[in-house]
């Protein structure tokens, strides 16, 4: 394996997830914490707020903190771009049905969103403040 897949990888693997106790419901999970300092915004950290509604697989409660270890390590130049790793690797370990992201940090911010191709439940999305 590459240096690079390899350090994919083992970021990727403080995602650690648990099954899903009710695979037929459509439930939103809030996540929220701090990403570490990073070179990223002059240094300070970064709040990331997590929206989803999982599949087959839930995060861990613990694992969120662990991975914010990991991914502030990477050399992403732009909040941008560390919002497209961070979906990414959530999306990867997750695969969840929708998800939504909100990194912000020194007055900036930047939300994502995605979701499964054929899901679509607008009754519950609309219960939701993104405030």
């Amino acid at each position: 394996m590459s240096p690079i897949n390899d350090h994919l990888r083992q970021r990727r693997d403080c995602l650690q997830t648990v099954a899903n106790p009710a695979t037929d419901r459509d439930r939103v999970s809030i996540l929220s914490g701090e990403l570490p300092t990073s070179s990223l915004l002059g240094g300070t950290p970064i709040h990331l707020d997590l929206r989803y509604i999982a599949d087959r697989d839930i995060i861990a409660a613990t694992a969120l903190a662990h991975y914010f270890q990991a991914a502030a390590q990477e050399p992403c130049e732009t909040l941008e771009a560390y919002a497209d790793m961070v979906l990414n690797d959530l999306n990867n370990e997750l695969v969840p049905r929708w998800i939504w992201l909100r990194l912000q940090g020194n007055g900036h911010q930047v939300i994502q969103q995605d979701r499964q191709p054929g899901w679509n439940d607008p009754g519950l999305l609309t219960t939701l403040d993104f405030s």
